[in-house]
């Protein structure tokens, strides 16, 4: 267990210092996140020579994992939030270790005598600190970043950001229920306790192998080579995603101009001052869709509409062209897939 762990814990580092190469003020924050996890792999093998070594005392000492939210939090947000704001972040965390050094280091008899309350305390305030951070961090990527990035690199910060901050949850959990069992005078809750620490090392270990992966994709080195290409949003979509929402809601929901057979993509780009191509990226990174795809949807529900109003005054004929299509085949052809039955047969539903 202990080999894995340093094992883990090293490529943490070596990754890390690969973020911190030639990189932004962003990946590098995300380095010294993993330099912190690093820490936290290696402390199982380097225990033993942590009392001998004033290196590791300073290393190990001070409760540093109270930076981990903080930094995962201004990783998501960092283009978003002001530096001032930035350092304001980092308050907390530095009275909290500043804290704990000088208890560690400096009343180190009452700390010991008192460790097992303080150790509690102190995964307390790490399950509360983390949901607080948790909390924020959602809603900066449901509401910010989704406009800077495409679906598909968003999907994966939200995997990334969620399952880190559901497993440092559950870790911490999971490290009170045990100290808990540790103190327990029971036979049988000291068993528990060996195994709820063997399952928290397991489930520790998988879920580092797995942040690895997203540490090295999220290198400068690796982005520039294979990934920005397919991740990141156009500049001008991700700068004018508010406004082109607007314009295009307006056009589509307010005006109806789909309801014009000719309308398309072209004549909706015009409309709505922007280029076709900038329209179709809009389409396919905001509602997940064509253009295309999300036209026929709006004209196969207003015609479901105009059949509940004048069913007995039109023939389907009427009803499509007056939806917005131009072709009898496209319409059946297009209803059928949204509805899953014919224009007959949904007819036939409305009394």
């Amino acid at each position: 267990m202990e080999g894995i762990a340093a094992c883990i814990g090293l490529q943490f580092i070596f990754i890390s210092l690969v973020l911190f190469y030639r990189s932004s003020g962003r990946e590098r924050l995300l380095g010294c996140l993993g330099l912190l996890l690093s820490l936290s792999f290696l402390q199982p093998s380097l225990q033993p020579y942590v009392l001998d070594n004033a290196l590791l005392i300073f290393l190990f000492a001070g409760k540093k994992v109270v930076l981990i939210p903080v930094l995962l939090y201004l990783y998501l947000s960092w283009d978003l939030v002001q530096l001032k704001t930035k350092y304001q972040h980092f308050i907390f965390p530095s009275v909290y270790i500043l804290g704990f050094y000088i208890l560690q280091l400096g009343f180190t008899r009452f700390y010991l005598e008192y460790r097992f309350e303080f150790r509690m305390l102190h995964m307390l305030t790490m399950v509360i600190y983390f949901s607080i951070y948790w909390w924020r961090g959602t809603i900066v990527l449901e509401k910010d970043l989704s406009r800077l990035f495409r679906r598909k690199e968003l999907d994966k910060y939200r995997r990334f950001y969620h399952s880190f901050n559901a497993v440092e949850f559950l870790v911490f959990l999971g490290l009170g229920a045990t100290l808990l069992l540790q103190h327990s005078l029971s036979d049988y809750f000291k068993n528990l306790y060996t195994q709820m620490v063997r399952a928290v090392l397991f489930f520790s270990f998988v879920w580092g192998t797995l942040a690895l992966w997203f540490f090295l994709s999220e290198s400068n080195f690796f982005k520039t080579r294979t990934l920005r290409k397919h991740y990141l949003l156009p500049y001008n979509l991700s700068r004018r995603s508010d406004s082109i929402e607007h314009a295009i809601s307006k056009i589509l929901h307010v005006e109806k101009h789909y309801k014009n057979p000719h309308f398309d993509v072209e004549v909706l780009a015009e409309e709505a001052g922007c280029s076709k191509r900038l329209v179709s990226s809009y389409f396919q990174e905001a509602k997940g869709e064509s253009f295309q795809n999300y036209l026929n949807g709006l004209r196969i529900q207003e015609f479901k509409e105009v059949a509940k109003t004048y069913k007995s005054l039109y023939d389907i004929e009427g009803m499509l062209k007056l939806s917005g299509f131009a072709s009898r085949a496209t319409f059946y052809r297009v209803f059928k897939k949204h509805s899953g039955m014919t224009p007959k047969q949904y007819l036939e539903t409305i009394k």
